[in-house]
C-alpha cells in the first residue's frame, strides 16, 4: 500500500530549487502532451537554476490562433507564494506584450511542492484575468497524484526520491528489457561478448528482422555454431531503437500464455513490478511504434522442447488475444533435431520463417581464430592460420576449443601441429 503523506512530505521537503524544476518540467511534460517540446530556461546543463524571465516557454506547434506557453516554478515557503506568483504573472504579461500578434493566447503554468490555499488561488486567477492571461496552478496534490498513481509518476517518483515503481512504465519496461540482455550475456557466455565477430548472415538477419512481418525467426545450426551468438547480438543492436529481450525457455514451459510468461520474467528481474506487468508490457508495445524482439534461448537443453515450440506457434497464430496486430517476433536458436518434430505444424505458416546457420566462411573462420588468438596472433603466419582453420573443418565449436586449449597452454609449437 502506498503511502500518499510520504511522497507529499517528500515533495514538499525539496530544498533543491533545480531538482524541482526538473521534476515539475518533466511532470508538465508528461500531463500535458502538446508541451512535451517546452523550452526549459531557467535551469543550466549542470541542473542548476538561472536567473531568467521565465522557467520556461514556447509557442505549441500549429496552434491556430497561436497559443504561447510559459512555465514558471518555485519552492518559496506558502507565506510568500501569492506574491512570487503575482510577480511572476507580471512577468509573463511582460514577456506577452514583446510578442506582436493581436490573435495571440498566452498561458502560463505556475508550479510549487507546497499544498496551497484557495486564497491564492482566486488571488492568482483573478489577477490573471485582468491581464488577459490563462493561469493553470500545479502543486504538492497535483504532483504527488501523479507520482504515486501514475505509472509514468512511479517511474519519477523512483528516479528523484528512490521510491520504487510497481507500475509498468514504458521506461521501466525498458530498463527491464536491457537487463535481461545483461542476465542473457552472464548465463549463456563464457567469453568476452566483444570479441564476437560479425557473420555475413547478420547483416541480412537484422535488415529482414527490421522490415518483415513474420512473428517467429528460427536461428537453425548444430550445436556450437554460434546460433545464441548471433540472437545476442541482434538484441544488443536492437535495443538502442526498439524493446528487446531474452526470455529463457524455462518460463514459456511453466507458463501457459504470453502474458503470463512475461510477467514471471518481469517480476524475476524486478520483484517490485505489479502482477499483471505482462499485459501491461503489451499494452505498452501496442500502444508505441516500437518493435518488440524476443530471443527465447535455450530451447535445445530443457526437458520438452517441443512443448515450448509449440507455445510459441500458438501464440503467433492466435487471433484471439489480437497477437497479430503486435510488433513482436520471436527469434529462437534451434537444433534441427528439435525443429523437425514441428515442422509439419508450421508449413502452411505465413508467419514463420527460417534462417540456416552454417559453418563458418573461410573469412569468418580466420577472423574467429585470430580473435580468439588475441596478441599471439602475429605469431601465426596466414597461411598457418588458413590451413589450422581448414584442419577444423571451419566448426565454430571445434574452433573455439582449439582457440581455448591454445589460450590455456600457449604452446604454440605443438598448436601447429592441429
Amino acid at each position: 500500500m502506498i503511502d500518499i503523506s510520504t511522497t507529499a512530505q517528500l515533495l514538499h521537503d525539496i530544498s533543491d530549487a533545480g531538482e524541482f524544476e526538473l521534476l515539475a518540467t518533466d511532470y508538465l511534460r508528461y500531463n500535458y502532451p502538446e508541451i512535451k517540446a517546452l523550452i526549459h530556461t531557467g535551469i543550466t546543463t549542470t541542473g542548476k537554476t538561472r536567473v531568467a524571465p521565465l522557467d520556461g516557454f514556447m509557442k505549441v506547434p500549429r496552434s491556430d490562433p497561436p497559443l504561447y506557453v510559459m512555465v514558471q516554478h518555485t519552492t518559496i515557503n506558502l507565506n510568500s507564494l501569492e506574491r512570487k506568483w503575482l510577480d511572476d504573472l507580471e512577468k509573463a504579461y511582460s514577456v506577452s506584450q514583446t510578442i506582436q500578434d493581436q490573435r495571440a493566447n498566452f498561458t502560463v503554468y505556475l508550479t510549487s511542492n507546497k499544498i496551497i490555499n484557495i486564497g491564492i488561488c482566486t488571488a492568482i486567477y483573478l489577477r490573471a484575468k485582468e491581464l488577459n492571461i490563462e493561469a493553470i496552478i500545479i502543486e504538492n496534490t497535483n504532483i504527488t497524484s501523479f507520482l504515486d498513481n501514475d505509472e509514468n509518476g512511479q517511474w519519477l517518483r523512483k528516479r528523484y526520491f528512490g521510491v520504487d515503481d510497481e507500475k509498468l512504465s514504458s521506461r521501466r519496461f525498458s530498463k527491464i528489457c536491457s537487463e535481461s540482455i545483461g542476465r542473457y550475456k552472464l548465463d549463456s557466455f563464457d567469453c568476452d561478448t566483444e570479441l564476437f565477430i560479425t557473420r555475413e548472415i547478420e547483416e541480412k538477419l537484422e535488415k529482414n528482422l527490421k522490415t518483415s512481418s513474420k512473428k517467429i525467426i528460427f536461428l537453425l545450426g548444430e550445436s556450437g555454431y554460434g546460433k545464441s551468438s548471433i540472437a545476442f547480438k541482434l538484441l544488443s543492436s536492437f535495443k538502442v531503437k526498439e524493446f528487446s529481450m531474452w526470455l529463457p525457455a524455462e518460463i514459456i514451459k511453466d507458463n501457459y500464455s504470453l502474458q503470463d510468461s512475461l510477467s514471471t520474467w518481469l517480476k524475476t528481474i524486478y520483484p517490485q513490478i505489479e502482477p499483471n506487468s505482462g499485459e501491461k508490457a503489451l499494452k505498452h508495445l501496442n500502444d508505441s511504434d516500437k518493435h518488440l524482439f524476443i530471443v527465447v534461448d535455450d530451447i535445445n537443453r530443457i526437458d520438452y522442447p517441443t512443448r515450448v515450440l509449440e507455445r510459441l506457434i500458438r501464440w503467433t497464430s492466435s487471433k484471439d488475444v489480437g497477437f497479430l496486430n503486435f510488433n513482436l517476433t520471436f527469434i529462437v536458436p534451434l537444433w534441427p533435431s528439435n525443429f523437425r518434430q514441428i515442422k509439419a505444424k508450421i508449413e502452411r505458416k505465413d508467419t514463420i520463417d527460417t534462417y540456416f546457420i552454417e559453418e563458418y566462411s573461410l573469412e569468418e573462420a580466420k577472423g574467429a581464430l585470430l580473435t580468439g588468438l588475441n596478441k599471439t596472433a602475429h605469431s601465426f603466419s596466414t597461411i598457418e592460420i588458413e590451413t589450422m582453420v581448414k584442419k577444423l573443418g571451419f566448426d565454430p565449436f571445434l574452433i573455439g576449443l582449439f582457440v581455448e586449449n591454445f589460450n590455456f597452454t600457449q604452446d604454440s609449437v605443438n598448436i601447429r601441429r592441429v
